[in-house]
């Protein structure tokens, strides 16, 4: 349990870090609100029409992104399975976990502007598999570890008005950058909480 805890405490330094690192490197401006995350990971330099206008994205680390998303979701998923005891969650949940690890490390391998269509389907089994963690393991960890499964329910609630937000923004009303973030990436606020309430546990 201790070794999950470290993972699931390890994914989000790793997200943020290698964010940072690639997004230095760019030629072109990387602007939060328009960009999205999957743009750090392009192969080429592009100019695009998005949502909010013509948007250049060049991305000259982008290899170190797409390895570095394969491994971060690898992590994510180890975790997942070893920190269920702790949390009592069922085959299920941990089910949930690893769809989100697969769907993640598969949009690392299809960069969007390889295959647009195929990086967003595999985006689906991203989303939708960290929202049905999320909702599984706060009703499940509710006895075992309540602070942790309020915590869930809360980063639950903020994914699903990302998701709602990104929904509009890609019809033109709101920041895609912004919404996208905070339908994929609230869920690493969870894991470093899960990860530290685990390992600070006795029973850990």
């Amino acid at each position: 349990m201790r070794i999950g805890a470290v993972l699931w405490i390890v994914a989000p330094v790793m997200n943020v870090a290698l964010q940072l690192i690639v997004v230095e490197a760019w030629p072109v401006p990387y602007r939060l609100a328009d960009h999205t995350v999957s743009d750090l990971g392009y192969t080429t330099c592009v100019a695009e029409s998005r949502p909010g206008g013509l948007l250049e994205t060049c991305s000259p680390l982008h290899a170190l992104f797409n390895v570095g998303g394969v491994v971060q979701y690898l992590v994510i998923g180890v975790g997942t399975v070893l920190l269920a005891p702790r949390y009592q969650w069922s085959r299920i949940t941990v089910a949930a976990g690893l769809v989100m690890a697969a769907g993640g490390v598969a949009v690392s391998v299809v960069p969007g502007d390889v295959n647009i269509t195929a990086h967003t389907l595999l985006a689906i089994p991203l989303f939708l598999g960290g929202l049905a963690l999320l909702v599984r393991a706060a009703w499940q960890s509710r006895r075992a570890a309540p602070r942790v499964a309020a915590a869930a329910w809360i980063v639950a609630a903020a994914t699903i008005a990302g998701i709602v937000w990104l929904g509009f923004a890609l019809g033109g009303h709101g920041p895609v950058g912004w919404s996208e973030r905070l339908a994929a990436e609230s869920i690493y606020v969870w894991f470093a909480i899960a990860g530290i309430a685990a390992l600070r546990s006795p029973r850990s």
